[in-house]
C-alpha cells in the first residue's frame, strides 16, 4: 500500500536534510566495488514496485542501485521519493541516481508539481531541488557495468572527462542541452545507426559505434540504464540486434550489450528489475 503523504510530509525536510549531507559525500560518478547489485529503473510514483524491488534486494544482497526518475506520471511521487531517500539514508550499499524527471520543468509539465500542491506539501519544493542538484550521473559496478538513466555523450568521452566536466558546471538543475549531464539524463541507445542523430526528445540517439567505443576507452562490458518504457527490459546487442524481454530471463553478461530496464507500472505493461550477480544478468518481474 501507498505510504501515507501526511506522514511523508511530516518527516520529509528532516529526512532530506540527512540525505543531502550523505549525498555530499559523492561524486558526480560513483566507484561501486564488488560483483553483485539489484538495479531498480524508472519508478515514476508507483511506491509499490519500489517496495518490492527495496524487498527482493534485501534477500539478494549486494548494492541496490536506483536509476532515476522517481516522480511524475504516477500520482505517489513524494511517496516514492521518500522511501527511496530513506532506503538510502538508512542503509549500506544504497545509490540514487538522477534522472531527467529528477527537474523541475519536467515536474511542472508532467505531474509532480500539481501533486505537490494538491497535497499542501508545495514548501518542500526548494529542498527536492536541492536534493535534484547533488544526486550522482552515473555509477560504474566492479570495473565492468556503467549504470545511469539515459545514454552516453556523442563524443569520445572517458569517465575521467565525464566527471572533470560536470564538476566544473556551476549550475545544474537544468543541465544545458549538449551537456555531458544532459546527454547521461536524455539519450537513447540506437543499434540500427552509426553516430548520433536528434530525437524526438529534444536529445540524442547514438549508435552502436558509439557505445562501443565508449566501452572500449572505459575498460568496461556493458551498460544498464532505464529512460525507455519496457515490459520489462529491452537489450541492445554491440551489432545491432535488439532483444525485448517479456519475462524473467537470465544471461552471462554479453560484452557490448546495453540493458534496459523499467519499473512502473504507468505506461501499463509489466514493471521489473535487473540483478546482476558474478557475471550474470538477470531480469525479475514484478508480481
Amino acid at each position: 500500500m501507498p505510504l501515507d503523504y501526511g506522514v511523508v510530509k511530516e518527516g520529509f525536510k528532516r529526512l532530506a536534510y540527512r540525505a543531502l549531507e550523505k549525498l555530499s559525500s559523492l561524486d558526480p560518478i560513483v566507484h561501486l566495488d564488488g560483483n553483485r547489485a539489484v538495479v531498480v529503473g524508472d519508478i515514476h510514483g508507483y511506491v509499490e514496485t519500489l517496495e518490492w524491488a527495496i524487498e527482493r534486494w534485501r534477500s539478494i544482497g549486494g548494492y541496490l542501485i536506483l536509476l532515476g526518475d522517481y516522480v511524475d506520471r504516477g500520482w505517489n511521487g513524494l511517496e516514492t521519493l521518500y522511501l527511496a531517500l530513506k532506503t538510502f539514508v538508512d542503509e549500506e550499499d544504497v545509490i540514487m541516481l538522477r534522472g531527467n524527471h529528477e527537474s523541475p520543468t519536467m515536474n511542472r509539465y508532467y505531474g509532480f508539481h500539481d501533486e505537490l500542491m494538491a497535497k499542501g506539501a508545495s514548501s518542500l519544493i526548494p529542498v527536492i531541488n536541492n536534493i535534484y542538484l547533488q544526486l550522482p550521473y552515473m555509477a560504474v559496478l566492479g570495473g565492468r557495468l556503467a549504470l545511469l538513466h539515459g545514454g552516453i555523450p556523442c563524443r569520445p568521452s572517458t569517465i575521467e572527462d565525464i566527471m572533470g566536466e560536470i564538476q566544473a558546471m556551476e549550475d545544474l538543475l537544468e543541465p544545458p542541452r549538449g551537456s555531458a549531464p544532459f546527454h547521461i539524463l536524455w539519450n537513447d541507445p540506437n543499434g540500427l545507426l552509426k553516430g548520433c542523430m536528434e530525437s524526438p526528445r529534444g536529445a540524442y540517439y547514438f549508435g552502436r559505434d558509439v557505445w562501443l567505443e565508449f566501452l572500449e576507452i572505459n575498460g568496461l562490458e556493458a551498460i544498464v540504464r532505464g529512460h525507455e518504457v519496457a515490459s520489462p527490459g529491452f537489450i541492445w546487442r554491440g551489432d545491432g540486434e535488439r532483444m525485448e524481454v517479456y519475462g524473467v530471463y537470465r544471461e552471462e553478461v554479453v560484452e557490448g550489450s546495453i540493458y534496459t530496464v523499467f519499473t512502473s507500472l504507468y505506461h501499463g505493461g509489466r514493471a521489473g528489475i535487473l540483478v546482476y550477480r558474478d557475471g550474470s544478468i538477470s531480469i525479475l518481474v514484478y508480481r
